[in-house]
């Protein structure tokens, strides 16, 4: 059972807690795999005693030590077939120690006791369709100790790729990987896996090409029952639950057919001739590569292998990390991934020396131990001393297993892979994200793996940058009328902004501006400029962006030429820092003539494209006629004045309060001059704004009409005049002069009204 098929099913049955993360996508699968599923509801196993512990141990130690050997028998027959046959012993002595390496480090040091690690096919899969290729025009006597060079500086690069990512702490970065892409590679992985079954069976290259040659009846006898192995095996790992099934259905094929050559009387040495039996050295002993292989070594096919190697490195970097935090879904711990990712690296620099492929987390291992119940460190050391047992008898295992059943096994880990990520994302991705899969595999299998890695994400890029591009990146669109300021003015002044407040347009952007999505920006601002006749001020609210590169500074300079032919004026708002500097790289800076601005937020922003409006400077002016301000005829202008003679007048210098929350609203303040804040106390014990008034607004008319107590508190910010008149005043005039309490009433419902309304519209725009 691969790593994969493991983790795939362990994420279809578990939600990650947030975000989205590579090994999400494991969750296409379609079908559980079953046999971890019962992993999974086999429930809470209870507190073994120590003996007990140690018979689990034994159990799950023999188990995955004797998968461990025949996967690394199949790895090895799949890298060490055709001219490389003469390394096939050596080979599996490499990849057998190389998980011997992993299963102690990874065993000893993970923070979870029960994480085992081996050699892994992903490697494999792309070294095996290399390394015929590389040592092609070689001397033959050069090149299986060049493929193993080749094979060790893959696992080298693995090792300190893995370690430096872990002591950066840049694990979390490669999540970040386009997942299309990275379903691209998984598909043409187990596209190379096939080939490389199908080529180690029939004996022709491992490509396109040599797939083209299989047409010869010997050859179609050969691949037959390679076929029906892989179909057996993906049967029964998908409709039954047992979690050894793969050990077993092997054990039994190969059982199988050497009952089946001692009956037909056919002999270990016909067999082989034949080629139901792989070509094996005489070798006593453990046979490693290096250093006895290592004078015949052609560096310079190596070098020239490199494309190759950093391929290598960089699957294997993004499937351990997929492997660790699938671990972390189907064990429900939280690993510290950058620990992990420098353990691996460091047992990989380690595996090097001996020439074996990478290895990291095995997910399939680890369940198995955790079905058992197994709580304690050391379980790696049982593990490494079966397979070092496997490493003695490495030429005897491989000259009994028969070609077919190494080529089954591959062929049904190639199968599997293509299944997942090739034919289930159809149902889940997109046409778009899967065209980018298909599109790395037909590069993979026609031409190079890393060509359909480099063209994979030159896609995917561009794509993301098309996508994104056209994602909406002005948030929101108003103008003045339907999205005024906080701040309070007369009713006059009120309605003017309202009629006229189309003249003063507003965009609200979000989002990363670039290249891409700036033009957006520009092109609407256009077309507001050529639709809104008489157009005095745009305002751009920067409040929501996080950053622009150079070519969107640069569109805003476009702007404000644009503003300048069009004789309207442009208002910056909610600019941070970064954002300051891009558009000061690029020109766009305030000019000192007010045309354009950087001001601290978007009500600041409104406020002050009202002041434009209005015709009135920013602090606000006195208003040597205030009656005039209400009156909406010639004749109410001296009703107004009598009005106003009937009130009080203050004056309050900065910071005194015009009315305190929580006091009595018995009164109703107009103020003739100055400008006042309201504010409000948060449970912070810290005060908020919540809008600014100016000449002409009024203050407390809400709390006077409920009859309650005021809510906020009103602070005068520079010196400020204003006219009072209380419930009393109001009740006198009813008396008195009844004309003028109507007058009153009257200004208080249409400022009530006109309230109502403003906050409608701001309502409306809100998001």
């Amino acid at each position: 059972m691969t790593n994969d098929e493991c983790q795939q099913a362990v994420n279809k049955s578990r939600v990650p807690p947030s975000g989205l993360r590579p090994s999400d996508i494991y969750a296409i699968k379609q079908k559980e795999r079953r046999w971890v599923v019962a992993v999974l509801e086999a429930g809470k196993i209870g507190r073994h005693t120590p003996f007990k512990q140690a018979i689990a141990i034994a159990m799950a130690a023999l188990i995955v030590g004797l998968d461990s050997i025949g996967f690394a028998v199949a790895l090895a027959a799949l890298m060490f077939s055709g001219e490389l046959a003469p390394g096939l012993a050596m080979g599996i002595a490499a990849v057998i120690a190389s998980s011997i390496v992993l299963s102690l480090t990874v065993g000893t040091f993970s923070q979870l006791r029960t994480n085992m690690a081996g050699a892994q096919d992903i490697g494999v899969a792309i070294l095996a369709i290399t390394l015929v290729s590389a040592v092609a025009g070689l001397a033959p006597d050069a090149r299986v100790p060049t493929a193993f060079a080749i094979i060790s500086a893959s696992t080298l690069a693995t090792g300190v790729l893995l370690f430096a990512v872990g002591a950066l702490g840049a694990g979390r970065f490669v999540r970040y990987f386009p997942l299309e892409v990275l379903a691209g590679f998984m598909a043409a992985t187990g596209c190379l896996l096939l080939m490389g079954g199908i080529a180690m069976v029939t004996h022709v290259d491992a490509d396109f090409m040599g797939m083209l040659q299989v047409r010869r009846m010997d050859q179609l006898i050969l691949l037959i029952p390679a076929l029906l192995l892989a179909a057996l095996i993906y049967l029964a790992m998908t409709y039954f639950r047992k979690p050894f099934l793969l050990l077993g259905i092997l054990l039994c094929a190969i059982g199988l057919f050497h009952l089946w050559r001692q009956v037909a009387g056919v002999g270990m040495a016909e067999a082989t001739a034949n080629n139901w039996l792989p070509v094996v050295p005489d070798v006593s002993g453990i046979a490693f590569a290096f250093p006895a292989l290592l004078a015949g070594v052609d560096w310079n096919a190596v070098i020239l292998a490199t494309p190759t190697i950093a391929t290598v490195a960089a699957i294997s970097l993004f499937a351990a990390l997929m492997n660790i935090s699938a671990v972390e879904f189907a064990t429900g711990n939280d690993l510290n991934l950058d620990r992990e990712m420098r353990i691996a690296g460091g047992a990989n620099m380690m595996v090097s020396a001996a020439g074996g492929p990478p290895g990291y987390t095995d997910l399939a291992s680890t369940l198995l131990l955790q079905k058992f119940g197994i709580t304690t460190r050391g379980v790696g050391f049982c593990v490494a001393a079966v397979e070092f047992v496997g490493l003695w008898y490495a030429v005897t295992i491989a000259m009994a297993v028969p070609t077919f059943v190494a080529g089954g096994l591959i062929l049904y880990y190639g199968f599997d892979l293509v299944k997942d990520w090739l034919v289930s994302t159809r149902k889940v991705y997109s046409k778009r994200e899967w065209s980018v899969v298909l599109l790395i595999v037909v590069i993979a299998v026609f031409y190079s793996f890393l060509l359909a890695i480099l063209a994979g994400l030159l896609i995917a890029t561009i794509l993301f940058a098309y996508s994104y591009a056209n994602s909406p990146v002005v948030r929101q669109t108003a103008d003045l009328a339907s999205l005024p300021s906080t701040t309070e003015r007369p009713p006059a002044d009120t309605q003017l902004l309202a009629e006229q407040g189309r003249a003063v347009r507003i965009f609200r952007l979000q989002g990363f501006l670039f290249f891409g999505t700036s033009e957006q920006v520009v092109s609407q601002i256009r077309s507001a400029s050529k639709e809104a006749a008489g157009l005095k001020a745009v305002i751009i609210d920067f409040a929501r962006v996080t950053e622009m590169d150079s070519a969107s500074a640069n569109a805003f300079k476009r702007i404000v030429a644009l503003s300048e032919g069009g004789r309207f004026s442009i208002i910056l708002s909610g600019l941070n820092e970064g954002l300051r500097e891009a558009l000061s790289r690029a020109g766009v800076v305030p000019d000192g003539r007010d045309h354009v601005t950087f001001v601290a937020d978007l009500d600041a922003s409104l406020e002050r494209a009202e002041t434009l409006l209005l015709g009135q400077d920013q602090a606000g002016r006195s208003m040597p006629d205030l009656a005039a301000r209400y009156a909406r005829s010639p004749a109410e202008v001296e009703a107004f004045k009598q009005l106003f003679a009937e009130m009080k007048r203050r004056n309050h210098a900065p910071g005194d309060h015009l009315v305190v929350a929580g006091m009595p609203a018995d009164e109703v303040l107009f103020i003739e001059s100055g400008r006042a804040v309201v504010r409000r106390i948060q449970a912070d014990g810290k005060f908020k704004r919540l809008r600014t008034m100016l000449p002409g607004a009024i203050v407390g008319d809400v709390g006077y009409s409920l009859g309650g107590k005021r809510t906020a508190d009103v602070t005068a910010e520079i010196p400020t005049t204003t006219l009072s008149i209380s419930n009393k005043q109001v009740e006198k005039l009813a008396r008195t002069r009844p004309a003028l309490a109507i007058l009153f009433n009257g200004l208080l419902n249409r400022a009530l009204a006109e309230k109502v309304l403003t906050a409608n519209r701001m309502t409306e725009q809100a998001s």
